[in-house]
């Protein structure tokens, strides 16, 4: 299965001269972890993720408040992405090296497509543990929780 069956496309994104407060209002009013960063003049690139964590850890070492602050300054830069035409298994491998739960999802000029989540993945495995052939499976979902864990915890 590829992740162009499982990739959401409607994803709230940041830009990195926007105000960690106007980021993380965003992130608060549609429940999300997460926002992709994308710079307008880099031709809407993804050139970043930016976390709740990343918000918190920020403005605690600068003492800054949100508004002073930039996404650009607080993101995680080294972004691990993956392609709508990578297939969900190879999805799942990055995440559980990266040590992340979701993955930004770009066309080939690295412009956002939408993002892929472990949680999307997870249902679809819980949709198909009827069949006997699964494209998804719960073990394989298990396995790469259990490595971001790790990984987490490792960090």
């Amino acid at each position: 299965m590829l992740v162009n069956r499982l990739v959401k496309t409607s994803v709230a994104t940041a830009a990195p001269e926007e105000s960690l407060q106007s980021a993380a209002g965003r992130m608060i009013e549609a429940n999300l972890g997460v926002l992709p960063v994308c710079d307008p003049s880099e031709g809407g690139r993804v050139v970043g993720v930016l976390t709740d964590r990343d918000i918190c850890r920020h403005a605690c070492a600068s003492g800054k408040s949100l508004s002073e602050l930039r996404v650009g300054d607080a993101m995680t830069r080294s972004v691990r992405q993956c392609s709508e035409n990578d297939s969900i298994t190879d999805a799942q491998l990055l995440m559980a090296e990266a040590g992340v739960h979701r993955l930004p999802v770009v066309d080939s000029d690295g412009k956002l497509k939408g993002i892929l989540s472990l949680s999307d993945i997870a249902a679809e495995a819980a949709r198909q543990s009827h069949l006997e052939k699964q494209a998804v499976t719960a073990a394989e979902v298990a396995s790469t929780l259990a490595a971001i864990g790790a990984s987490q915890q490792a960090s």
